[in-house]
């Protein structure tokens, strides 16, 4: 598997923390987003992740991984015409 595109954990997690709020806010769904959220959140900061993406006609979905040991963090999937 490919481990091109790494990101901090550091990184990501006001983005993630952000876009969960919205979608509370909107009432929008953002599935897997609040579990994604707390994982992150008890993470080290320095924690590097890779993510692996799948689309259909109407949804993306996207999981997350550790790139030091390949288990899963969590997963979020969208509506492609739904923006949170």
């Amino acid at each position: 598997m490919s481990r091109e595109r790494t990101v901090k954990r550091s990184d990501i997690i006001g983005t993630w923390t952000s876009r969960l709020a919205n979608s509370i806010k909107k009432n929008k769904d953002l599935y897997g987003c609040a579990d994604f959220v707390k994982s992150l959140n008890e993470m080290p900061g320095e924690a590097r992740l890779f993510s692996l993406s799948f689309k259909n006609q109407r949804k993306i979905g996207t999981f997350w991984f550790t790139v030091e040991t390949e288990k899963p963090v969590g997963f979020v999937v969208v509506e492609k015409d739904g923006q949170t």
